[in-house]
């Protein structure tokens, strides 16, 4: 028991260290262009003297073990989630809760639910970055028919290109202005103006913006009037969202259905398992029983992520 608590003592500790690292500085594109241009300083290994360089001594120890692709894939992920964090911070983040959910749970019940609460905490941790990601790209869709709109009243109003760009930043919602705000950083940096907007269409994984940007660099070639070809791209959009609409109401039954399947049977085992404790011990105490649970695990993520995918039409 003393052990158990000092170690999640430890991981509570870290975790808040790590919050408080995480969250310095704001989650705004001039901040993560700032973060990204500026140079990287490591602490003084001699002189440690806060939690807040033991932190960056264990993001950047962490960060350095995993290899190049999967720590650019981290980054880039943390980068479309509007996230100020490293990827080392990160993956300490996703340690410590696991840990801290080992600790508590096998204090609380014994070591096998302790694992299982500690696989669970990591995959939740994935799953919180992928929703966020998911979220702000649904975000940045939602609002790209009003930029566009924007776009072209600034142009028919004789203002420049890099000057509807500015009127994006002060005018539109989050997350539109931040991206926004990091695409004039980097044309004040010396990027062209045409990569920095493809690179936000890749960033964002937007098809539609692509076609924006691809629009805006045949203009520049060749000329033309580019606010009547962003308010047909922009009417296209709205009229896919209001069909995007429907069919998400139309599938709503089904999701829905796909998440009562999907924990129907984890809730009734919970719900067993703190009842009559005795009825499923053979499942943790025979070789039997646990190939039955994994099984039965397998069997239950599998199902719900082809619920998921009938539920999801593509169009």
């Amino acid at each position: 028991m003393l052990v158990g608590a000092s170690l999640l003592f430890l991981a509570v500790l870290a975790l808040v260290v790590t919050f408080r690292g995480g969250t310095n500085g704001g989650t705004t594109a001039l901040g993560l262009a700032q973060n990204r241009v500026s140079h990287r300083q490591r602490p003084n290994y001699l002189s440690v003297a806060s939690a807040r360089d033991v932190h960056r001594l264990l993001a950047d120890a962490l960060e350095n073990r995993i290899d190049t692709k999967r720590r650019q894939g981290v980054a880039l992920k943390l980068e479309r989630a509007g996230s100020n964090m490293k990827p080392g911070e990160w993956l300490i983040l996703v340690l410590v809760s696991g840990v801290g959910a080992v600790v508590v749970v096998t204090l609380l019940v014994g070591i096998s639910l302790g694992v299982i609460a500690g696989c669970c905490t990591v995959l939740a941790n994935h799953l919180r970055l992928s929703r966020r990601v998911g979220q702000r790209e649904a975000a940045f869709s939602a609002q790209l028919s009003e930029s566009l709109q924007l776009m072209a009243s600034s142009l028919r109003a004789g203002l420049s290109l890099a000057q509807t760009l500015q009127n994006l930043v002060t005018d539109s919602p989050s997350p539109s202005s931040e991206e926004f705000l990091r695409v004039m950083t980097e044309i004040r940096l010396g990027r062209d103006i045409t990569e920095a907007l493809y690179a936000l269409a890749e960033r964002m994984n937007s098809e539609d913006f692509s076609w924006v940007v691809g629009a805006v660099d045949i203009n520049r070639t060749t000329g033309g009037d580019l606010a009547v070809i962003l308010d047909r791209v922009a009417d296209t959009i709205r009229q896919r969202e209001r069909i995007h609409g429907q069919v998400r109401a139309l599938s709503a039954e089904g999701r829905l259905s796909g998440w009562v399947v999907g924990l129907l049977p984890p809730a009734v085992f919970l719900f067993v398992y703190f009842t009559n404790r005795a009825y499923l011990t053979p499942f943790f105490e025979t070789g039997r029983g646990r190939l039955l649970l994994g099984l039965a695990g397998m069997l239950l993520v599998s199902g719900g992520l082809w619920l998921r995918k009938l539920a999801r039409p593509r169009f």
